[in-house]
C-alpha cells in the first residue's frame, strides 16, 4: 500500500510539473495593482521580486526610476516595448539589475538602461541573455563576474558610457550585431578565463579602447573577433596580451579599422597561433599591425594604408607575414625587430610592400633569423634594408599596378599575377574570399593581398 501510494504522489508531482504555466507579470512607472494584467500593472520592483523561474514581466512605456537595485535571483525573462519606449533610470541606485544564482538564463529585450553609475547589469555566476537593449551613461553597461557567468548580447545598442562591457572569468561570451560609442575607457574590456568570446559584426565608434583582451591561460577554445567595423579609437583599436600554456588558437578576422590615434591591431602575446587576417587598416597614427613578445603568430592576406607610421612592426614575435598589401603609410612598411632580447624569426613572403615613406622591408637586429622571399616592394624610400636576414630568393621591385589610386586590386597587366610562390607559404584564398586555387584560368596566387579575377 505506501509504494501504491508512493507512486500515485509521484505520478501527481509530475503532472502538476508539466501542467504548471508561466506567470506573465506587468509593471509600469505609476503601477500600483496586483501585475496580473497590463491594465492592472504593479511597480517593476515588485514585478521583479514576484516572479518564479520561467516567468516574465512586461514593462510599459515609460520611463522607470527604481530607488535601489534590482536583484534578481532566478531565470525569468524582461521585456520592454522597445529602446526608446520603455527606460530604466538607475540615477538612484549605483548598480541598476544584480544577477547572482545559478540556473538557466535570463532574458533582457526591447527597453533601456540608463545612468546607473556602478553597473547596468552585474552578472555573477549566471547566465544573460541580452537583445535590443540600450545603455547609456552608465559606469559599466555589463559587467559579467564568476567562474560560471556566461552572457550572449546581440542587437544592442552602447553609448557614452565609462565601459560597455566588462568580464572578469566568465565562460563562452559572445558579443554581436551591437553598436558600441563613445565610450569614455573600454568598448569591451575581457581580463579572464573565457574559452569560447566570440565578437562579430559589431561597429565601434569613438571610444578609447575598442577591444582590450587579456587572453586566458588555459583552455580549449579561442577567442573570435571577427568582421567588425572600429574607427575613432584614441588608444587602442583590438589589443590583446597573454601568456603561454594555451592550446587553442585566436583569430582576428574580416575587420575593418580606419581613423584611429592608435595602432590597428596590437598583440603582446606569448601565445602560439593567433591568426589576424583579410583585415582592412587604415590611417592609424601608431602603426597598422604591431606584433610583440614570443608567440607564433600567422598574419595573411590585410591590406594595411595610409598610417602615420609603420605598416606591420615584428618585435621578437615568431610571426608568418604573407600575402599582404601595405601601401602608402608614413613609415616602414614592413619591419621586423628583437623585443626584450627575444630575437626574432618571422618569415616574410608574398607581400606587396608599397610607396611607404621609409624602407619597404627590413629587418633591425643582427641576430635575427627572419625569412624574406618573393615580396615585391616598390617605390618606397629604400625597397628592402638591411642585411639581418636570410633572403630566400625570388624578391622583386616593380611596378604592382594597382588599378588607381586608393583602389590595391591588381589591373590586368600586373606582372604580381600568378607570381606568388606557394613553397615558401600557400594561403586558400584572398581578403575578399576569391580563391587562390590554380584552375584552367588562374595558373597560380598573386602576390599582395588580392587575386586578380
Amino acid at each position: 500500500m505506501k509504494c501504491k501510494l508512493l507512486i500515485i504522489l509521484t505520478i501527481l508531482l509530475v503532472n502538476m510539473s508539466v501542467n504548471a504555466v508561466a506567470a506573465t507579470w506587468y509593471a509600469a512607472p505609476a503601477g500600483t495593482g496586483s501585475g496580473s494584467s497590463a491594465g492592472d500593472p504593479t511597480s517593476l520592483s515588485t514585478a521583479i521580486s514576484s516572479a518564479v523561474s520561467g516567468d516574465t514581466v512586461r514593462l510599459s512605456a515609460g520611463t522607470f526610476s527604481p530607488s535601489s537595485t534590482l536583484t534578481l535571483s532566478t531565470d525569468i525573462s524582461i521585456i520592454g516595448r522597445g529602446m526608446v519606449s520603455s527606460v530604466i533610470d538607475c540615477s538612484s541606485a549605483s548598480t541598476c539589475f544584480s544577477m547572482n544564482y545559478s540556473g538557466s538564463e535570463t532574458t533582457m529585450t526591447k527597453f533601456s538602461i540608463q545612468n546607473a553609475s556602478s553597473s547596468g547589469v552585474y552578472v555573477f555566476d549566471s547566465t544573460l541573455e541580452i537583445a535590443s537593449v540600450m545603455f547609456s551613461s552608465n559606469g559599466t553597461a555589463v559587467r559579467v563576474n564568476g567562474s560560471a557567468a556566461a552572457s550572449n548580447i546581440r542587437n544592442s545598442v552602447f553609448d557614452g558610457n565609462s565601459t560597455a562591457f566588462s568580464e572578469i572569468n566568465g565562460v563562452s561570451e559572445s558579443i554581436r550585431n551591437s553598436i558600441i560609442s563613445n565610450q569614455a575607457m573600454y568598448g569591451l574590456y575581457i581580463n579572464s578565463t573565457n574559452t569560447g568570446l566570440v565578437v562579430k559584426n559589431n561597429t565601434f565608434e569613438n571610444n578609447k579602447y575598442a577591444i582590450e583582451i587579456q587572453t586566458p591561460t588555459s583552455g580549449s577554445n579561442g577567442i573570435q573577433i571577427l568582421k567588425n567595423t572600429i574607427s575613432g579609437s584614441t588608444t587602442n583599436s583590438i589589443h590583446l596580451t597573454g601568456a603561454s600554456s594555451y592550446a587553442a588558437q585566436h583569430v582576428i578576422r574580416g575587420n575593418t579599422i580606419e581613423n584611429a590615434t592608435t595602432i590597428g591591431i596590437h598583440s603582446l602575446l606569448d601565445i602560439d597561433e593567433t591568426i589576424i587576417e583579410g583585415n582592412t587598416i587604415d590611417s592609424m597614427t601608431k602603426g597598422g599591425i604591431a606584433l610583440y613578445g614570443t608567440g607564433e603568430t600567422i598574419v595573411t592576406n590585410n591590406l594595411i594604408t595610409n598610417s602615420s607610421s609603420y605598416g606591420i612592426g615584428i618585435w621578437g614575435s615568431s610571426a608568418t607575414i604573407a600575402y599582404n598589401t601595405v601601401a602608402n603609410n608614413s613609415g616602414v612598411g614592413i619591419a621586423t625587430d628583437e623585443y626584450s632580447g627575444t630575437v626574432d624569426d618571422s618569415k616574410i613572403v608574398n607581400n606587396i610592400s608599397y610607396q611607404n615613406g621609409s624602407y619597404g622591408i627590413t629587418s633591425n637586429y643582427a641576430s635575427n633569423t627572419t625569412q624574406i622571399g618573393n615580396n615585391n616592394a616598390y617605390d618606397n624610400t629604400t625597397n628592402y634594408y638591411g642585411s639581418y636576414y636570410t633572403d630566400l630568393g625570388g624578391n622583386l621591385e616593380a611596378d604592382p599596378l594597382f588599378l588607381g589610386s586608393g583602389d590595391y586590386h591588381l589591373d590586368a597587366s600586373s606582372t604580381m599575377i600568378d607570381a606568388a610562390d606557394v613553397s615558401m607559404y600557400s594561403v586558400a584564398y584572398d581578403l575578399e574570399l576569391t580563391s587562390r586555387l590554380p584552375t584552367s584560368c588562374n595558373l597560380g596566387p598573386d602576390i599582395g593581398a588580392f587575386e586578380y579575377h
